[in-house]
């Protein structure tokens, strides 16, 4: 499947809404939103994001082949400024997307789960496995089931 700057911004700024709403709300996702969550797939390649948005003046910077996506970097950095607490966390968070533009790029869940699979059957047990960018947490669910112990991190704020 090839990759859509607009489906994934859309999908990236459905599911951080849905974060906003559910921490605002102090719960648990549904099903529904763990869909809608687990279609983050982070701000890699997506330098859309880096573009000026505060007028409608910017527009005119931004290259004719990106215009689509600029109501769209607009609504998302509307709807962070809305759920920040301040302005400084507003700011933390779009500059944490902008910094992960060069770096933030998801591995599909079926390479996780054939990288595990792999490792069992050439009978390599891991006990312990260290993700130092842990993204959304595909690693660390594929190898979950084969009773490793992992560790994540991830510095990405929005992650």
């Amino acid at each position: 499947m090839a990759y859509n700057k607009k489906q994934t911004l859309i999908a990236n700024t459905k599911a951080i809404q849905t974060l906003f709403r559910l921490e605002e709300e102090h719960r648990s996702p549904t099903e529904t939103e763990r869909e809608i969550l687990s279609q983050y797939n982070g701000f890699g390649g997506l330098k859309c994001v880096l573009n000026p948005t505060d007028t409608l003046a910017d527009r005119n910077r931004w290259k004719e082949s990106e215009l689509e996506l600029f109501p769209l970097v607009v609504n998302l950095k509307s709807i962070i400024r809305e759920a920040s607490s301040s302005d400084t966390q507003a700011k933390m968070l779009w500059n944490s997307i902008k910094q992960s533009v060069l770096t933030s790029f998801y591995t599909d869940q079926r390479i996780t789960d054939a990288v595990a699979r792999a490792t069992y059957t050439a009978d390599i047990r891991l006990n312990t496995l260290l993700d130092p960018s842990a993204g959304m947490g595909v690693f660390s669910q594929s190898f979950a089931q084969q009773q490793t112990k992992v560790t994540a991190f991830e510095k990405d704020k929005l992650t």
